[in-house]
């Protein structure tokens, strides 16, 4: 039974990520913003997460395997145009292939894909690399799915951010519940 169907069926069952882990794997996680639309981020290993994906490790993994799986392609997308300034300049073509290939994956299938700003560029943050051309949104998902994700909110808008502070996602559980 895929994850989104068992959560559905025993949606009182919850584990949390172990701080350990939290620190020593790249997770994906995922969010809506104020208008519906979907982000996707990559913590590295380096950055913490918000309390919202913490606190559901079955969750976070049922996103991922439907993002990463269970969505088909829907469209074009761009990457940021300043990226290499951002985060160094990539040795090779096969490099840059190899780095944007999840970014591309995410947007795709109609997410802003976020990655974690290099360690040593000052405080932690995510950095926006690819932005779909037909975002996806909220209330296309399954309900299980949409349940998952609008439990982490970004009170502004993915179409108008290149950068976002760390500090800023530890608080986004808490913000009201957008309309969507």
């Amino acid at each position: 039974m895929p994850r989104a169907e068992l959560l559905s069926t025993y949606p009182e069952v919850r584990v949390s990520i172990p701080y350990d882990e939290e620190f020593t794997r790249d997770w994906d996680w995922y969010a809506v913003d104020s208008l519906g639309l979907l982000g996707h981020f990559t913590s590295a290993g380096f950055r913490r997460l918000p309390e919202s994906v913490r606190a559901d490790l079955e969750g976070t993994e049922a996103c991922l395997e439907y993002f990463d799986r269970g969505t088909n392609v829907r469209c074009g997308y761009t990457i940021r145009e300043d990226l290499e300034s951002c985060i160094g300049a990539f040795h090779n073509p096969d490099q840059r292939e190899r780095y944007l290939r999840s970014f591309a994956h995410m947007a795709s299938k109609g997410l802003f894909s976020f990655d974690t700003k290099p360690l040593s560029a000052g405080p932690g943050s995510y950095l926006l690399v690819a932005r779909p051309k037909s975002p996806l949104r909220l209330d296309d998902l399954p309900a299980p799915i949409a349940q998952l994700v609008r439990k982490t909110r970004y009170p502004l808008s993915f179409e108008n951010v290149l950068l976002i502070d760390e500090s800023e996602t530890h608080r986004w559980s808490d913000i009201p519940a957008c309309e969507s």
